[in-house]
């Protein structure tokens, strides 16, 4: 099922709209590297909503902002409006807000995804998928996120990728994340990428610190687990240098933590 979110979105040059030629063709066709399903609301994600790229247009109208995902069944009125605003939040603040800041400083151009008074149009298109009897990619992560034990092991059972990411996040680093060691661990012992990194660029043993609600003894369980299977107990792990931390930085606050990965090696 195709949802298409459409806006009306303002293109100007020293206050007045852009209308030459030149800049139109440059503009044209700009789409963000981001998907907006890898911000939108949790609920609606579990849905299996996926893609969303940010794509700017030029029609007889003027500038035109779409954004189009896949689903695997016609959403509801509630589901569909709340996509919308979900949408339209990435527009202004989201992943509209850098994507083509870019372009607009080479063009010497304002671009605004989302001005005052904008009322986005949505439309769904094709037909609904039939269900099979393969759960959906999404099922594993979300199950290991809720802390349902039991699915995990009936999607493992199943052949689910361990990998599938819900925004961004593996099962193993969703489950880290929302302290269920028991999880965790039956996602190692299956064979779940270690090295996976979160949005943050941490990877899961990075998680077993930083995560606040996983307490200290849990978290040198999953830890230890992790080490004994090839994690690396140094070196720093961070997408910004705000977000640089080592294992052992991670686990200022969890001396059972500190511990293991000290027995491991981790000096720093």
């Amino acid at each position: 099922m195709l949802v298409r979110i459409q806006g009306i979105a303002s293109v100007a040059k020293r206050g007045k709209p852009v209308t030459d030629a030149k800049t139109i063709k440059a503009l044209h066709g700009a789409e963000s590297k981001d998907e907006c399903a890898d911000y939108i609301d949790t609920a609606l994600a579990a849905l299996g909503i996926e893609g969303g790229r940010v794509r700017l247009t030029h029609a007889y109208k003027g500038f035109v902002v779409t954004t189009e995902y896949t689903a695997p069944k016609k959403l509801t009125a509630a589901e569909l409006q709340k996509l919308v605003a979900d949408t339209q939040g990435q527009w202004s603040d989201g992943i509209g807000e850098e994507c083509f800041d870019a372009l607009a400083e080479k063009l010497k151009v304002d671009i605004d995804l989302c001005p005052e008074g904008q009322k986005p149009t949505a439309e769904q298109a094709g037909e609904d998928k039939p269900a099979g009897k393969k759960p959906n990619k999404l099922a594993l992560p979300k199950a290991a996120m809720e802390g349902d034990l039991a699915k995990v092991r009936e999607f493992l059972d199943a052949g689910a990728d361990t990998e599938a990411l819900f925004q961004k996040h593996t099962a193993l680093l969703l489950a880290v994340l929302y302290a269920h060691p028991q999880i965790a661990l039956l996602l190692i012992e299956k064979g779940a990428k270690l090295s996976a990194r979160c949005p943050q660029g941490w990877d899961a043993l990075v998680l077993c610190g930083q995560a606040r609600e996983l307490k200290d003894e849990p978290a040198a369980r999953i830890a230890r687990a992790l080490l004994e299977r090839g994690a690396k107990a140094n070196g720093k792990r961070g997408s910004q240098y705000m977000y640089k931390k080592s294992p052992l930085q991670a686990a200022a606050n969890k001396p059972t933590l500190q511990a293991v990965l000290r027995e491991f090696g981790a000096a720093a």
